[in-house]
């Protein structure tokens, strides 16, 4: 039985991620990372410690191991309801120890030490994508420029005022069980099998069911150099949105949560910022999916024809070839459905919190005639 936590490494430094091309299956071996707090998770056999007191007060070892409870349980938006509700006692000197013999001062480094571990700076970025990215979609993405605008199947983009970046906005309605969905995208170390100019993709590291670290490396059109990226990526069920969604962000540091990341000199390093998938059932039969990519390749100018080529031969293969798996999973799919029983059991239990949204109409479903953009002025930018 697969569990959040792994064994313990034979050395207490950060293991290293080595990418290396591995074969096509779906089988992968993932680095069994295990950080201190997983440590204590582990070793811990009491019941849960105090969390509040009478008073209001806040117990700091108890929020403290109830946050990293939710962290590692894959419960990150509860983790981050708690860690407001500590950083709002600590504001008005609400916060009290155990330990009755901690001075003021003891107590204030102790709180520090908590704020500034690694997993407490993962759920605030985890936070601000989400939230960032859940007010651009609510305004209607009035600043993008449209390249394909159609009622089921939507590509806009962004050039970032001042930076060589561009934002892009997919969405994209399938005829599908939202189970599949989660297959195609979660299997990532698939994507060297058919994502557009994809060459390397492997899940290397993890350490709950929705938190996990993968690397890609893509080949670009020449004359560019190959990309490579550490992608770390995080799954939550959003109640009051009634979806699923996954935040992503490339891993800046030089290791992830005890492991040591290895790059390599000759490819570019590309960073994704402030990007999430958003996915909501429509129906048992239907679902929505919307993405909202940010990202650098560290190109100092980007052509229009390269974005135009970016958008329609690999976003738009991208989104094509989802649905086609989606709506019928390749038997390697269902083969690890099967083989990881554990995991899709624990991500039904996350979807079956989720209530059908509006059905389609009859008649309605994926636009016709896929490979036609609608916006003409993008179909006049790619053909210069």
């Amino acid at each position: 039985m697969e569990r959040f936590w792994r064994a313990k490494p034979k050395q207490e430094q950060p293991q290293e991620s080595i990418p290396t091309e591995g074969a096509s299956s779906g089988v992968y071996e993932r680095i069994k990372t295990e950080t201190k707090w997983l440590k204590i998770i582990q070793e811990k056999k009491d019941g849960p410690e105090p969390i509040t007191e009478k008073d209001g007060s806040i117990i700091l070892e108890g929020m403290s191991l109830k946050i990293m409870q939710l962290f590692y349980t894959d419960e990150p938006g509860d983790a981050s309801h708690c860690l407001q509700q500590l950083e709002l006692a600590w504001s008005e000197k609400r916060v009290i120890s155990i330990d009755d013999s901690l001075t003021q001062e003891q107590l204030s480094s102790k709180y520090e030490e908590f704020i500034s571990e690694e997993e407490i700076t993962l759920l605030k970025r985890d936070a601000a994508i989400i939230n960032d990215m859940l007010t651009q979609m609510r305004t209607g993405m009035p600043d993008y420029q449209r390249f394909k605008d159609k009622p089921h199947s939507k590509i806009y983009y962004r050039h970032e005022e001042g930076l060589n970046q561009l934002t892009l906005y997919v969405e994209e309605v399938f005829e599908c069980p939202l189970l599949n969905i989660f297959a195609v995208m979660g299997e990532a170390q698939l994507f060297k099998n058919w994502v557009p100019m994809m060459k390397q993709s492997e899940i290397v590291a993890d350490v709950s069911h929705l938190r996990k670290l993968a690397y890609f490396r893509v080949a670009l059109p020449w004359p560019f150099e190959q990309r490579e990226c550490y992608l770390q990526a995080c799954g939550q069920i959003l109640k009051e949105e009634n979806a699923a969604v996954l935040s992503m962000c490339t891993v800046d540091e030089d290791s992830w949560l005890g492991v040591a990341l290895k790059r390599n000199p000759k490819y570019v390093r590309v960073d994704v910022h402030r990007s999430f998938i958003y996915a909501q059932m429509l129906d048992p039969t239907h679902c929505t999916l919307k993405m909202v990519i940010n990202g650098d390749p560290h190109i100092t100018f980007i052509p229009q024809k390269l974005i135009n080529f970016t958008l329609k031969n690999v976003i738009g293969v991208f989104i094509r070839q989802i649905g086609k798996k989606a709506q019928k999973l390749p038997q390697e799919y269902v083969d690890l459905i099967e083989q990881k029983s554990e995991y899709y059991d624990a991500i039904m239990r996350k979807i079956s919190q989720l209530k059908p949204g509006e059905g389609l109409a009859d008649g309605e479903g994926q636009d016709d005639d896929e490979d036609e953009f609608q916006d003409a002025q993008g179909e006049e930018q790619y053909s210069q």
